[in-house]
């Protein structure tokens, strides 16, 4: 429900003429004033162009949730390519991570899109950066494109993703942790559009929530 109803919010203010929404007017039909904007970016501009190309915007979670085990499948086999796996062995990857409990059940039990969005994204910035990588000047771009892609899409996915980097290059002997680290420098300012209106919101909310005795 709260899938579709955001999707139907942003699709709405674009159908207005306001191509960034900070809130939703609408939202629940307008009862307790607007909310701000606290998700992710990049899943609200998905799903609410699902929402106007399907002119529905619960057809468009829908689509979204059908979508996301292909799409990680096919990024994990793309990565593991990009590795150096052999045909089989990528596609065997690609398999268990489309078929994996941990993003099944994020989609179908939580209804977690953004975090099953985000894994889905996550051999994306793995495959240019894990050691030794990046080998190249092109391959560091692609690595912040997809780290900005992803942290617009889930801060917590990208902080692990973070992590797992971090970690990979103090363990490997050859490394090249400068231009990893270049890289996600980067990815997390270009997606600073997405998460830092966030942070503010939720800050803004949770002071709200601390204010108003709900604790």
């Amino acid at each position: 429900y709260y899938h579709a109803m955001y999707a139907q919010q942003h699709a709405a203010c674009w159908r207005s003429g306001v191509l960034h929404p900070r809130w939703y007017p609408g939202l629940n039909d307008g009862l307790g004033g607007p909310e701000p904007r606290t998700r992710p970016l990049a899943p609200l501009v998905l799903h609410a162009a699902f929402a106007l190309a399907l002119d529905d915007a619960v057809a468009a979670t829908a689509l979204a949730t059908a979508l996301i085990p292909p799409v990680a499948g096919l990024l994990m086999l793309a990565a593991a390519r990009r590795r150096g796996a052999g045909p089989a062995v990528a596609g065997l990857v690609g398999t268990a991570w489309a078929a994996s409990p941990y993003l099944l059940v994020s989609l179908h039990e939580r209804a977690a899109l953004q975090e099953a969005w985000a894994l889905a994204l996550l051999p994306l910035v793995l495959a240019p950066l894990l050691p030794p990588g990046p080998a190249s000047r092109r391959e560091a771009l692609l690595g912040a494109a997809a780290f900005a892609i992803l942290a617009a899409t889930q801060l917590l996915v990208a902080f692990m993703a973070a992590v797992i980097l971090a970690a990979a290059h103090l363990a490997a002997p050859r490394r090249r942790a400068l231009g990893a680290g270049a890289a996600l420098l980067l990815g997390l300012g270009m997606s600073a559009v997405s998460w830092l209106p966030n942070v503010v919101s939720l800050g803004r909310i949770q002071g709200e929530v601390f204010a108003s005795g709900w604790f």
